[in-house]
């Protein structure tokens, strides 16, 4: 899966701080993974310090970099669940789910549509 993952570490100088994964699967059979952010890990210790807007930019940037126009995460809904924190960084909610989670999607291009 070398070709479709796109794991990364987040680190502050020497100190490991969480961890990124985006999937690139432009021909998979469900859009959702065509540009997908797959895993966002940040430490609780780190959290609030601006290490997950980072990550989810940089895969934001690989996306646009190999042509991608949109980006989808799914997550858990619920009081401590990450949807105010993607809804700030520009995503917005599908209404669909995926195996119980909600999609929602961020347009990286916003004048140019998904082919």
């Amino acid at each position: 899966m070398p070709d479709i993952a796109w794991p990364r570490l987040i680190y502050d100088d020497d100190q490991l701080v969480g961890f990124v994964m985006a999937a690139f699967a432009p021909g998979h059979e469900n859009p959702l993974f065509h540009c997908y952010l797959w895993r966002l890990n940040v430490g609780a210790e780190h959290q609030g310090k601006g290490y997950g807007r980072f990550a989810v930019e940089e895969v934001c940037q690989e996306s646009m970099r190999r042509g991608h126009r949109r980006l989808t995460v799914s997550y858990h809904e619920g009081q401590h669940g990450p949807e105010v924190f993607y809804q700030r960084l520009g995503f917005r909610p599908t209404g669909e789910h995926n195996h119980g989670e909600a999609v929602a999607e961020r347009s990286l291009a916003p004048d140019l549509q998904e082919p």
